[in-house]
């Protein structure tokens, strides 16, 4: 465990909003499904109260060393 990585916590309301053609082009093609489900994205615009940024040493790579059961 000797890598780094980052988090960003956003805290704030958010809304639903819809891209503009340019920021759907910078986010790239989007999945058909995930994990067997339809996926349907919902974009938030977050008008952030408070930030935070933590630089995360001595972990994995990736997934920082946590494992998720998807079931």
């Amino acid at each position: 465990m000797d890598g780094e990585g980052w988090a960003v916590e956003f805290v704030g309301k958010a809304r639903v909003a819809e891209p503009g053609p340019e920021l759907h082009a910078r986010l790239g093609a989007l999945p058909g499904t995930v994990n067997a489900a339809p996926y349907d994205p919902v974009y938030l615009r977050i008008e952030p109260q408070f930030v935070t940024r933590n630089r995360l040493t001595g972990v994995d790579e990736p997934g920082w060393g946590a494992t998720r059961d998807p079931g």
